[in-house]
């Protein structure tokens, strides 16, 4: 599925689909090196696979002719080396 992505920032982003997606579902997102880039945060914390982000579907709303989800991008644990 093919989306656009809007208001992004080192927690997550807003997208623009074509096709509803249930709150909760975790979706893979490929982001173009730029849109990486403008937020380095991003790959500091988040779960990146295969030139893709993963993130949490957090709300959804209907909009004329498509979805506006809100994802939040899925982070690394921090390993403090304390049991």
């Amino acid at each position: 599925m093919e989306g656009y992505t809007r208001d992004i920032s080192k927690d997550g982003v807003r997208c623009s689909i074509p096709e509803r997606i249930p709150v909760g579902c975790t979706l893979w997102l490929q982001l173009d090196r730029d849109a990486l880039m403008m937020c380095e945060e991003i790959e500091k914390k988040a779960v990146i696979l295969q030139h893709g982000i993963l993130g949490k579907v957090v709300w959804v709303e209907k909009q004329k002719e498509n979805f506006e989800i809100g994802l939040q991008f899925l982070i690394r644990e921090e390993k403090t080396g304390h049991p």
